[in-house]
């Protein structure tokens, strides 16, 4: 019985005759690929999961699934079902993630990049695009980072008091210390 032959009477009477032996295999198949599936969705760790393999694997379910429907018609039809939809599912969300980090890394490099560019435009050192946000946020809040000697102060300004300045604990050996922040519109250092 195939699907175009179909008739209940031997669908309902399949439930007697299928293979157990088949069905405890796709029932191993599925709870593996629920498993896969809620790790994948709970972690968003992907590093180890291969997008093409997930691909093979709904491609074959698909496959066996067609088989059932068109050659050979029983009751396992629904594991088939329930197989193809938990790889669909778990192939997406393996995907999605996998897609949306590499567009976050692709973004950090272009963020890098920009920032090297920014550096050897106005004879910068070559920091790196973590640190330059760092201190982004510190010129916005107003603290500024000067460097003496060997010591650092930190300033902030824009308080209705007198500006004070914090001693910044750190290395006090002689060797001068390259500054956190140097401002390329003040020539001081």
């Amino acid at each position: 019985m195939n699907i175009n032959n179909f008739e209940w009477s031997e669908f309902r009477y399949s439930i007697h005759t299928f293979s157990w032996w088949e069905a405890a295999m796709m029932i191993c198949f599925i709870i593996a690929g629920l498993v896969s599936l809620q790790w994948t969705k709970k972690t968003e760790v992907v590093d180890g999961k291969s997008v093409n393999a997930l691909f093979f694997l709904l491609l074959g379910s698909a496959m066996g699934l067609g088989f059932k429907l068109f050659m050979y018609l029983n009751v396992t039809v629904f594991l088939y079902i329930a197989l193809v939809v938990v790889f669909f599912l778990d192939y997406r969300a393996t995907r999605k993630i996998r897609v949306s980090l590499l567009q976050k890394e692709s973004s950090l490099k272009l963020k890098q990049r920009r920032a090297s560019i920014m550096d050897a435009s106005v004879g910068g050192t070559g920091r790196d695009a973590l640190e330059r946000d760092t201190q982004s946020s510190r010129r916005h809040s107003g603290e500024h980072i000067h460097s003496h000697g060997s010591h650092e102060h930190r300033h902030r300004h824009g308080h209705s008091r007198s500006h004070s300045s914090d001693h910044v604990s750190g290395d006090q050996s002689d060797s001068p210390k390259e500054p956190l922040y140097v401002d390329p519109l003040n020539d001081e250092k």
